[in-house]
């Protein structure tokens, strides 16, 4: 779809040369009658140029496709409304042009809830700007149990600064049920300590219409709000089940993610056995449970709960069990950690892995830094 619009806008830019030719007369251009004069045919080769430069910024993901979109499009709908028996059909791309504008400015706007909530909450905490700090040491380790000492360990947190916040890029797909097609997605969250704030905004393609969607935790209050085009609400959600449920997944992260904070919380451990333990965590008047696994490696390999909530076909909230299980292990700037992972629904009739993920980028202590 992406290839099929810049294909149209390039091809849409390459025809507004035939003005510039045919203004000064470097080709005989038999299709447009009205005589144009060379100011004007000047203009008909700035919007020839603006389309074409949109068309390949677009092409290639920038996210200043649209500074030279718009000025084609002005100077194409002025030339072809001046020129309107020759060149009537050129409001045709113009029309997928300015839909496309329409829909770019909506995505922004909608992003822009999410990238004032990441900077409002900057503006809270205090990192330096070298990053120094508090750094973790094993005295700091002593709250959790043996298993998940050896866990942070190994994935590289002690012997650097306290975390504070930090920001994952990650790609994958979601689907909603086993007869559904799978949604590929890019996400961009962030997630702080203190306090504890989930911010989680995604974008993907269903049935080749952009889908949005922006889960955002803050202050023990969750809401879900996907939309299409990032204008159509095809879903939003929120309340006490939301809240609970987002609990769980901030834990989960926590986990997956920034093991180096678990100290700092507030968190009951009991030890299940050798590759086994049990999390009680508490924040504010929200507590979940929730049992980690891991290998003789020391690496996390999955995660349980019983407290998060699935919504159901017909809109109720009923809580089954939810797995998450992690594998491949890398470096991200000297930490180890898990590079994919799977979202599954235990029901009574089976299991349902609905999501996948692939952990693209991760920084601690991390200021905003918007992606395309």
């Amino acid at each position: 779809m992406k290839v099929m619009f810049a294909g149209l806008i390039l091809l849409h830019g390459v025809l507004h040369l035939l003005g510039f030719f045919k203004a000064f007369q470097m080709a005989p251009i038999d299709q447009l009658t009205i005589p144009i004069s060379r100011p004007l045919g000047m203009m008909w080769l700035f919007a020839a140029l603006a389309l074409i430069t949109s068309a390949f910024l677009f092409l290639f993901h920038s996210a200043r496709w649209w500074i030279p979109a718009c000025l084609g499009l002005l100077i194409s709908v002025y030339l072809i409304l001046n020129y309107w028996v020759d060149s009537k059909w050129g409001m045709i791309p113009n029309l997928f042009l300015l839909v496309a504008l329409v829909l770019h400015l909506a995505t922004y706007l909608f992003k822009a809830k999410y990238a004032v909530d990441v900077k409002q909450l900057q503006n809270v905490i205090s990192i330096p700007a070298d990053h120094s700090g508090h750094e973790l040491s094993l005295n700091d380790l002593a709250p959790v149990p043996d298993l998940v000492k050896n866990y942070i360990v190994k994935t590289g947190f002690v012997g650097k600064p306290i975390i504070k916040n930090f920001r994952a890029i990650s790609e994958g797909v979601i689907r909603k049920n086993e007869n559904s097609a799978w949604i590929p997605l890019r996400i961009e969250q962030y997630n702080f300590i203190e306090p504890m704030t989930r911010l989680f905004y995604m974008n993907g393609t269903m049935k080749g219409l952009p889908v949005t969607g922006y889960h955002r935790f803050k202050d023990g209050h969750a809401s879900m709000d996907v939309r299409l085009a990032s204008v159509v609400k095809v879903q939003y959600q929120d309340g006490k089940e939301m809240d609970i449920a987002e609990t769980v997944t901030y834990f989960n992260d926590l986990c997956v993610f920034a093991p180096g904070a678990l100290p700092f919380k507030q968190v009951q451990w009991e030890v299940l056995d050798s590759l086994a333990v049990r999390a009680v965590f508490t924040e504010g008047n929200i507590t979940i449970r929730a049992t980690l696994y891991f290998n003789d490696r020391n690496e996390l390999v999955d995660f349980e709960s019983d407290d998060r909530y699935f919504n159901q076909e017909d809109h109720t909230m009923s809580k089954f069990k939810w797995t998450t299980p992690i594998a491949d292990y890398r470096e991200y700037h000297g930490y180890y950690l898990a590079s994919k992972a799977e979202a599954i629904w235990h029901f009574p009739q089976g299991k349902l892995v609905y999501a996948r993920f692939d952990l693209k980028e991760i920084d601690f202590n991390s200021e905003y830094k918007p992606i395309n």
